[in-house]
């Protein structure tokens, strides 16, 4: 549902951006789809809040409607909206409309520990629901991924945090990153099932299964990477550049 709103909502923002008066209307409007889809989400979790409520100890994942609208674009939109919001102040920022201010760097990094922070304990001493955990988790998702994209595009410092993304490792576990989002939670549950991941809630339990989980989620990925993503990004049809495609009309004859 996502994958088909948002062309949509872009298109309609497009299409009224085109009659606005003004830059500044345009810009505005720009904000247009992380809005609505914000908007959308919230509403989906209201509903499912206090109209459609969940039960018993499958909450969320029961043969319900509860549980239905749960996992549905509806309910989830919202959390979508935080990285859409960034990626169009990322334009604005590249495109030299907006101008960051300084200090920024250091102020959005602990608001995003804040916020992580802050959101873990109140969920974990009942304060606060599902729901409100999951929004204010993207929020603070959102914040820290903002450190990495609009600091490249910030001339006046480089922060470390971008030097250690370009780490050979990390860099390699980026290129397979799309496999092992698809493998690893499958791949819990199977171990799950088997008998083959540490029982208990302590760190040390966590730590094991996240070097089991990991190891074997990083090397389905690298294979899946090598036999589906890779061979297919190579069949891609290449986009000329604009400098070639002005050198193929100046040489036709």
């Amino acid at each position: 549902m996502f994958y088909l709103a948002l062309p949509l909502l872009v298109m309609i923002a497009f299409a009224l951006a085109r009659r606005a008066s003004s830059a500044s209307r345009r810009r505005q409007l720009a904000l247009l789809p992380p809005v609505v889809v914000f908007l959308v989400g919230v509403s989906g979790k209201l509903v499912a809040s206090y109209l459609v409520p969940g039960w018993g100890p499958g909450f969320g994942w029961t043969n319900d409607w509860h549980s239905v609208l749960e996992r549905s674009f509806w309910v989830q939109a919202d959390l979508f909206a935080y990285g859409m919001l960034l990626a169009t102040l990322s334009v604005a920022v590249e495109d030299g409309r907006t101008q960051l201010p300084r200090g920024w760097w250091p102020v959005t990094a602990s608001a995003s520990v804040g916020v992580a922070i802050v959101t873990a304990v109140a969920f974990d001493k009942g304060a606060i629901d599902q729901y409100i955990y999951d929004s204010l988790m993207a929020l603070a998702c959102g914040l820290f991924l903002s450190l990495v994209v609009l600091a490249g595009l910030d001339g006046r410092h480089r922060p470390f945090l971008l030097s250690w993304l370009e780490v050979r490792p990390i860099v390699w576990i980026g290129v397979v990153s799309y496999s092992l989002f698809l493998w690893h939670e499958p791949i819990i549950w199977w171990l799950r099932d088997r008998g083959l991941l540490a029982t208990g809630t302590g760190v040390g339990g966590f730590l094991v299964n996240l070097v089991i989980v990991g190891t074997v989620s990083l090397a389905l990925s690298a294979l899946t990477y090598r036999v589906v993503e890779l061979p297919a990004l190579r069949r891609k049809a290449r986009t000329p550049t604009r400098d070639e495609a002005v050198a193929v009309v100046a040489a036709a004859p």
